[in-house]
């Protein structure tokens, strides 16, 4: 049977991995189908074990075997096939990580699935560490977990760049309901400054990064939301006051109108917070 399973990190961990979360088919003999994955302005580090996943981004089909993957941000859902047998292990990191752990840009990567020693060569050596036997998939997630934990701080090399940092947690605190003028006023520096930022770090304009946050939020609250609440009133309580705007935006990054989501095809957090 498929199991989806979230560890939320502690501290000083929580301050570059948001969590890790598995995606566990290792003892079913049948693929994982019709499954979703949303953005959320995170980057995400996959291990694969197992028979493996095939995904599809908007720049094309994926098979990805037994490795260990960097994942780019993604601007639209990401469809997921889970082949049988197999585990998928992902490190969540928040936006601003990335600044502690390389100076390397990740603009031209939006939508894409890399080797993770095109990126972070030092985390695949990290993982590295755990020695994957046939009869271990009970305790594979955990050791990786584990070899993690007592290993991600001395990968840092410096502390995440702070205006970055801080520009996120306002749009995530805002639900991305911020202006990239009103956010630049805020951090009391350009639109400019906060453009090359987020393209170098993130791989993403503030503008897209904004937009993200704030379907994710739609999708929170639709899965949430009572019975009597129509979807108008969720339009507007994010802003959206334009029948027309709303349903293209959403459609946009989930592929379907916010009428027709369906929550059972997709790998949502369970705390319904996209963020």
């Amino acid at each position: 049977m498929f199991e989806y399973h979230d560890f939320f990190t502690t501290p000083p961990l929580d301050q570059t991995i948001r969590k890790f979360w598995l995606l566990d088919n290792h003892a079913n003999s049948q693929p994982v189908l019709n499954q979703h994955v949303l953005p959320n302005g995170c980057f995400n580090v996959a291990c694969v074990k197992g028979e493996g996943a095939v995904i599809r981004t908007r720049n094309g089909e994926l098979t990805m075997l037994p490795a260990y993957y960097f994942c780019g941000q993604a601007t639209q859902s990401v469809d997921v096939l889970i082949r049988p047998f197999t585990q998928l292990l992902m490190l969540q990191l928040h936006p601003w990580s990335l600044s502690a752990l390389t100076n390397q840009s990740v603009k031209d990567i939006t939508d894409t699935v890399l080797p993770l020693t095109d990126i972070l060569p030092q985390l695949a050596s990290l993982f590295d560490q755990v020695r994957t036997q046939k009869d271990q998939s009970n305790h594979w997630p955990n050791a990786m977990m584990s070899v993690v934990e007592s290993g991600w701080l001395s990968l840092l090399t410096t502390t995440p760049h702070p205006l970055l940092q801080q520009a996120c947690q306002r749009l995530m605190q805002q639900k991305g309901s911020n202006s990239v003028q009103e956010l630049a006023q805020t951090m009391n520096c350009s639109t400019r400054l906060l453009e090359k930022l987020f393209k170098h770090y993130i791989g993403l304009s503030p503008k897209r990064f904004s937009t993200i946050l704030r379907v994710r939020a739609v999708v929170d609250a639709i899965r949430s939301k009572p019975a009597d609440q129509s979807l108008a009133q969720v339009a507007a309580d994010h802003g959206f006051y334009d029948e027309a705007h709303f349903s293209h935006t959403v459609k946009e990054l989930i592929h379907h109108s916010p009428g027709r989501f369906d929550p059972t095809h997709y790998l949502l957090p369970l705390t319904s917070s996209g963020y």
